[in-house]
């Protein structure tokens, strides 16, 4: 008795035009896509119909495009497991150290409608005046206050002047705690900030540098920066 093996059983069934369930589904879901990006108003009708035909296209070359024989999902099945088996993704945590450390640059005040000059003095002789005035002027460079606007003077020890609006007086006076700042700008002194006594100013003293340039982190270079901006709003 003759018998003839059938052939082809383990094909896919076709369902319309030639397409399996899966590439069906391929076309469905691009024409769909398609079709919601068209009628959603979230752009300009050319941008829309742009990425409409793009979406619908997508769909198309996904059902029936074929290449060397082979449908395209099974090109980018065999792609992505070549990828994944013959390469090795590893983290960079570079650049979380960077964004863990980066400070956010504060934003800068409306620049004056004139010069501005902070005058430095003690209250009383060895109070920190000299100290002060060079953290203030190295932290207006660092945060990107112009020169030609902002400068810093250093006086001396009771220093008699006339507060103004563009010539503001900062009254430095040693406490157990650090030093504390009065600001003068014409209307009698108030206090603009309270530096804390802290070893790394005299670190950064002693390379000959500032503490906000060798030491951006420390409380000084906080506690200066905030004075900074304290001065910056009252100028």
């Amino acid at each position: 008795m003759r018998a003839k093996a059938p052939l082809d059983v383990d094909l896919e069934d076709k369902l319309l035009y030639g397409l399996t369930p899966m590439r069906l589904a391929y076309l469905v879901v691009g024409l769909v896509g398609g079709f919601a990006v068209w009628s959603s108003p979230w752009a300009p009708s050319p941008l829309r119909a742009f990425a409409c035909a793009t979406l619908v296209a997508i769909g198309a070359v996904a059902a029936w495009g074929r290449w060397h024989g082979r449908a395209v999902d099974s090109w980018v099945v065999d792609l992505s497991l070549f990828v994944i088996g013959t390469h090795r993704f590893v983290l960079d945590q570079r650049w979380l150290q960077r964004l863990r450390y980066r400070r956010p640059r504060p934003a800068l005040m409306p620049p004056p409608k004139r010069p501005v000059v902070i005058v430095v003095t003690g209250r009383a002789p060895k109070a920190g005046a000299t100290t002060v005035a060079t953290e203030l002027a190295a932290c207006l460079a660092v945060k990107g206050y112009p020169r030609e606007l902002w400068s810093v003077r250093d006086a001396f020890a009771g220093h008699a002047s006339n507060p103004t609006p563009s010539e503001l007086v900062l009254a430095v006076a040693a406490v157990e705690a650090g030093r504390v700042c009065y600001l003068d700008r014409g209307a009698g002194p108030s206090v603009a900030g309270v530096i804390p006594e802290d070893e790394l100013v005299r670190r950064a003293a002693g390379l000959n540098q500032a503490t906000v340039v060798a030491f951006p982190e420390s409380a000084a270079s906080k506690a200066f920066g905030d004075l900074v901006d304290v001065i910056a709003a009252a100028g």
